[in-house]
């Protein structure tokens, strides 16, 4: 139990093959408040349009081929305004799917070195545990939900090396406000973040037992809000309550359902309030308000604020999965 606070398109990459169940329907959630440049050469965009089709098993001639399965919010789906912020849209290719996809043809350690990765990103933007089990957000042709279109990928490709699961902020959201926290909603959303995340992970573990499944924790957007004034400094404060105990909660529950988790938080220097950074246009700022500034879209201008990441921020998450997966627990 938490402490009580007192917050798909295929890709084929490497020469990869594809096939897999595509989300549809999502809203574009922008929040208020692509892939990396070099991705772009090393991931080959052969991406299926038959949007929500089941994905058949992988033919006979290609299970030289392994499976990457990626589930969860926006940040899997890889979404990102545009740089005015007037238009948003998810790169499921990419983002930080696309940077993990591109590193696993290199990892020696799991079985994917120097062979094809086809890629599944059933990523949906807005999605919350509640939605992921139970479905109401996108639609998957002939699946009630993300994680029930997620089983039956997995039971017909049991090639699959790598599942990757990102959820819950979306559960928390909510009770952020502008300028403050509401406890007894973010103590409410914990209680079924425990219970749904263990529910999600379990499942996966049943229907791909010899894959690895990586659980991202989150970086914390709202620590930029700080630069705002008196009222974003409150935000921000309240913020850091919420994303501890996010956190906590993510990595309690991969641990306790077989699981790992990629420490996202710590490759954005989170933690991190000491250090002094100076950003352009804004001065000498924490570094972990620093690394918000130039990684996500927070501090981006004239775009209105936005909690997601840009190229930057996405391969950093990227990169904190391949290093999780090279440890060996």
């Amino acid at each position: 139990m938490h402490t009580t606070l007192t917050e798909s398109s295929n890709t084929t990459v490497a020469g990869a093959d594809t096939g897999t169940i595509r989300p549809r329907g999502a809203a574009r959630v922008v929040a208020r408040l692509s892939t990396a440049a070099a991705l772009a050469a090393a991931v080959a965009l052969a991406v299926t349009t038959a949007a929500g089709a089941a994905t058949p098993p992988m033919p006979p001639g290609q299970q030289t081929s392994v499976a990457y399965l990626a589930l969860g919010d926006s940040l899997t789906a890889g979404y990102q305004p545009d740089r005015a912020g007037r238009r948003a849209s998810d790169d499921p290719r990419g983002g930080f799917v696309g940077i993990v996809a591109a590193g696993l043809a290199r990892q020696p350690d799991i079985g994917t070195l120097g062979r094809r990765v086809q890629v599944t990103n059933l990523g949906c933007t807005g999605e919350t545990s509640a939605t992921m089990v139970e479905g109401g957000r996108c639609t998957y042709r002939g699946h009630a939900s993300q994680l029930s279109a997620a089983r039956a990928y997995l039971r017909a490709n049991p090639q699959t090396a790598l599942v990757t699961v990102t959820i819950g902020a979306n559960d928390v959201r909510a009770c952020l406000s502008a300028t403050d926290l509401d406890r007894g909603c973010a103590n409410r959303a914990f209680d079924l973040l425990e219970a749904r995340l263990g529910t999600i992970v379990s499942a996966i573990r049943a229907d791909a037992p010899g894959a690895r499944v990586v659980v991202t924790d989150y970086y914390n957007p709202y620590l930029a809000a700080r630069l705002t004034g008196p009222e974003g400094r409150r935000l921000a404060t309240a913020s850091i309550v919420v994303h501890a105990q996010l956190n906590a909660i993510i990595r309690k529950q991969a641990a306790d359902h077989g699981a790992r988790t990629a420490r996202v938080a710590a490759a954005f220097d989170t933690s991190d309030n000491i250090s002094r950074v100076d950003v352009p246009g804004i001065g000498r700022v924490p570094r972990n308000v620093a690394r918000i500034c130039a990684w996500t879209w927070m501090c981006a201008r004239p775009a209105t604020p936005d909690i997601h990441p840009n190229d930057e921020g996405y391969a950093r998450m990227g990169q904190a999965v391949l290093t999780r997966l090279a440890q060996n627990r």
